[in-house]
């Protein structure tokens, strides 16, 4: 291609503007233009894809018309126009440079682990404190037929339930992440609080299995009680004094989305612990298959439930089907005991979950605490690499985020805003974190083609870069895009708001978190919030729809982030000694001792106290 002269460009632009409207209005599949050194091929598209992609061709087509030199050259990798002294280099065709991160990943990575501890449920006193203002709570907390529901994670920054799938889908994300970036985990010294975070889900989720009942809990609260007491979980008991209800998911009472998503956190976490902890690992995967079992064999969604727990469930967090969880659930028992009846199952599985809901994996649609098809995808091409329809099919996921197919709406800045209700940067930070497992499993192949580099550059740098406009550097005729921040860059501060709290110069201080109302501190490292508004402004932190924190919004952003400290092989451990973990404050109780012989007394005592802020990512919502 290239040596084209001016009229072969033309045709060639002429050709492409034509297959690609012909190709979405007929629906054809794998079109193709050849030319002696490479061919372009149009894959199935969408109209909204055809027009813009019109435009475009469109627009190269007159830029090579005008041009008065007879050597312009497209570029058979990237396809771009290669004008004489103006050769474009977008930013996404290659990948960033491993020594220059445009952030302290692992510093952020550090500060969203924090933000799990503060969320910790149950006996948190020993052997580790570690936060000062936070104590147990919880200690109460039974099911009916006395399962032990102290442990685990307290939902969000105004909730203390504990809620099924915001519950469990945490604990696979943690599991996922050890286990795809073990290493890089260990280099920055988070893989002792990694699986410790996951262990404390994955205890919580094995106390909410009763095998001989054949029952999981998929819900422990009052939502009315709890969204009215606005307090510390450990005075929770002393201001409201009810008992929470438990509300089970059964034969009885079906809710597959809730057990199989514990069924697949389970099974993952039993990768992550193999290694350490055979005995435990084998308990989890045990579990990980009854409660498969329990799912499949009595199928069903909360959504139709005449339970009160399973309705405040679907009020709370509304399900779109739970053949997806199904499917996920099936891989990651695949995945944990090299069992192909998992396999068998989890392809049918994936094929039935394309007809529930909204089309969860390859329409207009999000990886999330609801939707595991995109998740699903990326296991089973892994698995399955010759199988192109796992491949076509994370591929066509990740083709809804990133140009040119883009169609998932965006902020001005950048941000993806695929839902209009809460916690835009979850989704954000999820498809972030596909895009970036997908960019490694194409540059893992054998000596991958420069159009598979070339794409794989332009998902691994979805979380960093936007092309955002151009300018030319005139000693070396180049026009190199700008780069503007996106997804991670964006919630870290790129456009001078961070949303991850204590990160950065300009973070969140008033979060919409409850258990740092209390008598001894009101900061919270590690919290990532919401975030903002679909038009990138946020007035006022008064609406906790876009300052309240959860769970999932950490290890969403943990998913991401591992992935980015895993390829910038320089970053190192933070020294976590300057920040205030409360212990300074009159009446705050002995630091624990782990922490003492790491900074020291006085290092401890000196904390700064504004960089508590640290661990909340906040919640882009409306």
């Amino acid at each position: 291609m290239p040596g084209l002269d001016r009229r072969g460009i033309i045709w060639f632009l002429v050709a492409k503007l034509v297959f690609v409207v012909v190709g979405a209005v007929v629906h054809v599949r794998n079109l193709c233009v050849c030319f002696p050194s490479d061919c372009f091929c149009q894959t199935e598209r969408n109209l909204p894809y055809a027009f813009s992609s019109a435009l475009v061709a469109a627009a190269l087509l007159c830029l090579a018309a005008s041009q008065d030199s007879e050597d312009i050259s497209i570029d058979p990798a990237t396809f771009l126009l290669q004008v004489p002294g103006r050769n474009w280099i977008p930013a996404w065709a290659k990948l960033p440079p491993k020594a220059s991160p445009t952030f302290d990943f692992a510093e952020a990575l550090h500060k969203a682990f924090i933000y799990l501890r503060i969320q910790r449920s149950g006996n948190i006193t020993a052997p580790d404190h570690h936060i000062a203002w936070r104590s147990d709570s919880c200690l109460a907390c039974k099911g009916p037929m006395g399962e032990d529901l102290s442990g685990g994670y307290y939902e969000a920054g105004g909730s203390f339930l504990k809620v099924g799938l915001p519950e469990a889908f945490p604990v696979t994300q943690l599991a996922w992440t050890i286990v795809r970036h073990r290493t890089a985990l260990y280099r920055v010294g988070l893989l002792d609080e990694a699986l410790s975070a996951l262990k404390w889900g994955s205890d919580y989720l094995l106390n909410c299995h009763n095998a001989s009942a054949n029952t999981f809990v998929a819900l422990m609260g009052d939502s009315k009680a709890d969204f009215k007491y606005y307090g510390p979980p450990e005075l929770y008991e002393r201001y409201v004094g009810s008992v929470r209800p438990v509300s089970y998911t059964g034969p009885t009472a079906p809710a597959s989305e809730v057990s199989a998503e514990a069924a697949a956190a389970l099974a993952a976490a039993s990768l992550a612990f193999n290694a350490t902890d055979p005995m435990y690992a084998a308990n989890l995967v045990q579990h990980a298959s009854q409660l498969f079992d329990l799912a499949s064999l009595y199928p069903g969604s909360f959504m139709t439930s005449k339970d009160p727990g399973l309705k405040t469930h679907a009020k709370l967090y509304p399900s779109t089907g739970f053949h997806d969880e199904l499917a996920w659930a099936a891989v990651w028992l695949f995945k944990a005991t090299q069992d192909g009846t998992f396999l068998t199952a989890a392809m049918a599985l994936f094929n039935e979950s394309q007809t529930d809901g909204n089309s969860e994996c390859c329409g207009y649609g999000t990886f999330s605490w609801d939707t595991k098809s995109p998740g699903v995808a990326l296991l089973m091409a892994e698995i399955m690499p010759n199988e192109l329809l796992y491949s076509e099919a994370i591929q066509k996921f990740c083709n809804w985020y990133i140009p040119p197919l883009r169609s998932v709406p965006h902020t001005a800045n950048g941000l993806a805003f695929p839902y209009k209700g809460w916690g835009a940067l979850r989704y954000a930070s999820n498809a972030a974190a596909m895009t970036l497992f997908y960019a490694e499993m194409l540059m893992a192949q054998p000596s991958p083609s420069k159009n598979v580099t070339a794409y794989a550059a332009q998902l691994f740098n979805y979380p960093l870069v936007r092309e955002h406009a151009s300018s030319c550097h005139a000693s070396r005729g180049q026009c190199v895009h700008v780069q503007g921040k996106s997804q991670i860059d964006f919630a870290l501060g790129s456009t001078g708001q961070s949303y991850l709290v204590g990160f950065g110069k300009n973070s969140p201080k008033s979060p919409f978190q409850k258990n740092a109302w209390n008598s001894w501190l009101n900061y919270k490292p590690g919290t990532a919030t919401e975030g903002q508004i679909r038009n990138d402004f946020l007035a006022s932190p008064q609406p906790n729809r876009y300052t309240e924190p959860a769970i999932d919004y950490s290890s969403g952003l943990i998913l991401a982030l591992s992935a980015l400290v895993n390829y910038h092989t320089g970053l190192g451990p933070y020294n976590e000694c300057g920040l205030d973990f409360g212990y300074a404050f009159p009446g705050a109780p002995a630091p624990p001792n782990a922490l003492v012989a790491a900074c020291g007394l006085n290092s401890i005592a000196a904390g700064h106290r504004t960089v508590l802020n640290v661990s909340a990512v906040l919640p882009v919502g409306g």
